[in-house]
């Protein structure tokens, strides 16, 4: 099976780049206006007042599972309607 031929490989991994790079702004900005920056801060403090010797690079794993569990419905529908426009765009033009 061949493969194809890619005209500038470069060029399209720089597209890649910035696609991901708004797909991240557009998640960013959803989670920041829905609170959800503020719940996973309290998150962090509220561990770290129970234990305040635990240690920071551990933290991350400690809050992921709650963090993830209080990305609002409505965030993740909005930023999956955002993935599947840039996987498949429609020529509306």
């Amino acid at each position: 099976m061949s493969t194809p031929i890619q005209e500038n490989p470069s060029k399209q991994k720089g597209e890649q780049g910035c696609e991901r790079d708004r797909l991240k702004f557009v998640a960013r900005g959803c989670l920041e206006e829905s609170g959800w920056v503020d719940v996973v801060q309290e998150l962090c403090r509220a561990h770290l007042r129970t234990d305040p010797s635990f240690p920071l690079g551990s933290l991350a794993e400690a809050v992921r599972p709650a963090a993830r569990a209080a990305v609002p419905d409505h965030v993740k529908a909005t930023v999956l309607k955002v993935v599947r426009a840039s996987i498949c765009p429609t020529d509306d033009s």
